[in-house]
């Protein structure tokens, strides 16, 4: 019985395949790139939401943000000592703050910073406070003495923006210990269930 002949060769001999290991010696096998591809770009759409979520917090902040901005403000010296306080905050308050004897629940440094980015640090800072129901807080700005003509800015803005929003009852530079001219005790206002705690404990401590 005869065998068709298929004209394909079941094997080769040696010498073929050294020639043919030596020939194909520096070929590189083809590798995909799509799966790389397909992480950049993944990667550069989380990057462009980002940036996209980052721009219009900023533009919100901006917004929603009372303190002045690019407004003029007398310039004060880097040993200023700052001091305000409004109407009807009792005089013993006021001594304990000035003096540095109340809890520091925060602090918040805005030294080395822009003026902008000064501005939105702080007004951010002093709501984070306010809906956390804290009281005290410390602020250091640093005395601005590096400058030329000797006057501080982020410290002159400071206490400008501090006046601007009505929660905060008094300001006063720090004590030595908390960073002196270089800082500043913020007093913020009560919450309402604060001031009802308070109440309550005060009347049962008439009757």
């Amino acid at each position: 019985m005869s065998t068709a002949y298929t004209g394909v060769k079941t094997h080769i001999s040696l010498e073929e395949e050294q020639i043919f290991r030596q020939e194909m010696h520096n070929v590189v096998p083809i590798q995909s790139t799509y799966a790389n591809v397909q992480t950049k770009v993944s990667q550069q759409n989380q990057l462009a939401k980002k940036l996209r979520r980052q721009a219009l917090e900023s533009q919100l902040e901006t917004e929603n943000n009372p303190l002045s901005d690019n407004e003029y403000v007398e310039l004060l010296h880097p040993y200023d000592e700052l001091s305000f306080y409004r109407q009807g905050v009792q005089e013993g308050v006021l001594r304990k703050l000035r003096l540095g004897h109340y809890h520091l629940d925060a602090k918040l440094h805005i030294q080395h910073l822009s003026v902008q980015q000064a501005r939105r640090q702080l007004y951010t800072f002093i709501q984070e406070g306010l809906q956390l129901e804290l009281r005290t807080l410390l602020i250091v700005h640093g005395r601005g003495q590096h400058i030329q003509d000797r006057r501080a800015l982020l410290k002159s803005y400071l206490a400008k923006w501090l006046t601007e929003i009505p929660q905060v009852l008094a300001f006063y530079s720090a004590q030595m210990h908390h960073g002196g001219t270089g800082a500043t005790y913020v007093l913020l206002r009560k919450s309402r269930r604060q001031s009802e705690a308070n109440r309550q404990i005060f009347n049962r401590g008439r009757l």
